[in-house]
């Protein structure tokens, strides 16, 4: 049989339900953050593809999309801030997006995978990677909380900042949730 926890331990953040939350609170979004990873994914391509070094890389068309979609996923030889730089922060980005648009911890994982299995797909013409998938959907869910954490404890502690400088060192840290912020208000 479970026990109840003990006294003065608190829940975890993640656990709460949708139909646990308050009336006043809305309900969690599921298409938002898969739009905003769509549009971020695209936006980043187009950069890359623009102002970045291996730019036909990221000529993407329907052909190699088509070619991602049916080709064994391998592993690539990028460089180590590329693999455990880059390929984090874009999944902490995505799962930015989920955690700020009102969805729990594991549900956000899911999208920092999807959006990870999306961009080796659809984002780039190289062959999909299984080092780039890892490092984006796992290691961009823990730094992604990480710093949806401690953009929240700046929003609701501040050290004494004003309500402007707590929003601008908030989004600083977690630059999808300041997204969120700065266009849905307080939504979530």
């Amino acid at each position: 049989a479970a026990s109840a926890p003990a006294a003065g331990a608190s829940a975890p953040l993640a656990s709460a339900k949708p139909d646990a939350l308050s009336p006043d609170q809305p309900k969690p979004s599921y298409l938002l953050p898969a739009a905003e990873i769509v549009g971020f994914e695209f936006l980043l391509n187009r950069f890359n593809r623009y102002f970045g070094s291996g730019r036909d890389d990221y000529r993407v068309t329907l052909d190699s999309i088509r070619t991602n979609l049916h080709s064994h996923w391998g592993t690539d030889d990028d460089p180590f801030e590329t693999n455990q730089l880059g390929h984090p922060y874009a999944g902490a980005t995505y799962f930015g997006f989920a955690r700020s648009s009102g969805l729990d911890f594991w549900t956000s994982a899911g999208y920092a995978v999807a959006g990870g299995a999306v961009w080796e797909i659809a984002g780039e013409r190289t062959l999909p990677s299984r080092n780039d998938e890892i490092a984006t959907g796992i290691g961009g869910t823990f730094l992604g909380e990480a710093l949806f954490r401690m953009s929240n404890l700046v929003l609701e502690q501040g050290g004494g900042l004003p309500r402007f400088w707590r929003e601008v060192a908030a989004a600083a840290i977690d630059p999808a949730a300041g997204f969120n912020r700065l266009v849905f208000d307080d939504r979530h």
